[in-house]
């Protein structure tokens, strides 16, 4: 993965919560990054994926009573890296991330700003430096 120096990293958020979703877009904007979103569904999440330049995301495990399962694979197999926040239990979360960033509601600004940065400063854990698009349109 490759960043741009000029600008901040895209970071897409999915959340369907208002007051959650504007406290961590406050988080993030605070935090010097740039805020795709906040999707409100994995479709919407999908839309975003395809037609921006995402570098991570910072998503909640469901949205609208849907699993983000399928979010979490595709930005896995791009190589984009992801933190999971939620209020739900880790358990919820495949075992296939289950090394992923995981941060449990109620969360402190800090915990969600190390966890992001961590995670765009690691290499792909699961997937192949692809584009997300690029994975999506082979489907």
């Amino acid at each position: 993965m490759c960043f741009v120096k000029d600008r901040p990293p895209n970071i897409l958020l999915v959340e369907d919560r208002p007051a959650i979703s504007a406290d961590l877009e406050r988080i993030l904007n605070e935090s010097g990054f740039e805020v795709i979103g906040p999707a409100h569904s994995v479709t919407e999440a999908l839309v975003h994926i395809l037609q921006r330049d995402i570098d991570a995301a910072l998503l909640d495990i469901k949205v609208c009573e849907e699993l983000t399962s399928p979010l979490l694979d595709v930005l896995s197999f791009a190589g984009l890296p992801f933190v999971v926040v939620t209020a739900h239990p880790k358990a919820t979360l495949p075992t296939r991330h289950g090394n992923r960033p995981f941060i449990s509601w109620p969360y402190a600004d800090g915990d969600i700003v190390r966890a992001l940065r961590a995670a765009l400063a690691r290499p792909a854990l699961i997937g192949s430096p692809q584009s997300a698009a690029t994975l999506l349109d082979a489907a």
